[in-house]
């Protein structure tokens, strides 16, 4: 989606829902523009690309999101304008339980040795 700004976006911004969720929108080829506004004066704007994702909020997301920004931007390329299923979602989070799972386990092990 392209989108409009006056203010020029960062690379990331995470908006928190009252629902448990958290919204990632991530800004891309992010381009300065001048145009002339309502009374003729000069007016700069921004406009980018931008691809939405929503996940389960949790501690650290930010931070995750920072680290690994490749890997989410392209995830959240992959799903913008394309409808996920239940099924497809709940696949998605028992995959990541899983690898959630294999980190825990690997922390408490490495951290009895």
């Amino acid at each position: 989606m392209i989108g409009q700004s006056d203010l020029r976006p960062e690379a990331f911004e995470i908006n928190i829902l009252t629902n448990g969720m958290a919204e990632i929108l991530f800004f891309e080829n992010i381009t300065e523009k001048e145009i002339t506004g309502f009374e003729q004066e000069l007016k700069t704007i921004y406009e980018f690309e931008m691809h939405e994702l929503s996940v389960q909020n949790r501690v650290g997301l930010y931070e995750d999101v920072e680290a690994n920004y490749s890997d989410w931007l392209s995830f959240a390329k992959g799903q913008s304008g394309k409808p996920v299923s239940d099924k497809e979602k709940i696949a998605t989070l028992e995959e990541k339980a899983l690898v959630t799972d294999d980190l825990l386990a690997e922390l408490i092990m490495g951290g009895a040795m």
